[in-house]
């Protein structure tokens, strides 16, 4: 019996180019996640951003106080965010063009780039501050209702019953 080997040869030429193809198609989507990240760190309220952080903690210092932050205590735990988290948020953000060219398609980064890109996408950039901080609250608040419950549970969990 005689093997023809010709198929499979012809098969491994259409096959080897596949990890290149794969490496410039991860560069392009890279590439375009770069644009997209530039765009949206630069429109970015950073410093707004970072008081949505802390203002939603300030009822429950309050709370625990017993009374009202004066506003310069209020200007001194927005000065200690700003200057901790400043740089480290903004290089986390910057970063997030490789996580976005690992996971996502070159037309849905695209897509994006192209939305932060135009007067409604940079609108939204610059509001969303406000609709974190607005959800903040209600995250906390979840949080902290289910914690209780949920810690049993994965104690359970670890504890292997």
């Amino acid at each position: 019996m005689r093997l023809c080997l010709k198929p499979v040869a012809i098969a491994l030429c259409f096959l080897a180019p596949l990890p290149v193809l794969a490496q410039d198609d991860h560069a392009a989507r890279l590439a375009a996640a770069q644009d997209y990240v530039a765009a949206a760190v630069a429109d970015m309220d950073m410093p707004r951003l970072i008081e949505q952080m802390w203002r939603p903690m300030v009822p429950q210092i309050e709370a625990s106080t017993g009374k009202p932050l004066s506003a310069e205590q209020l200007q001194k735990i927005d000065a200690v965010y700003q200057d901790s988290f400043t740089g480290p948020l903004k290089e986390i953000l910057t970063r997030q063009d490789v996580v976005m060219a690992d996971n996502l398609t070159l037309p849905q980064i695209e897509a994006l780039r192209d939305f932060y890109a135009s007067e409604n996408g940079r609108a939204v950039m610059m509001k969303m501050p406000d609709i974190m901080a607005a959800q903040q609250p209600q995250i906390m608040g979840l949080m902290q209702d289910l914690m209780p419950v949920v810690m049993p549970k994965l104690q359970a969990i670890v504890a292997g019953q």
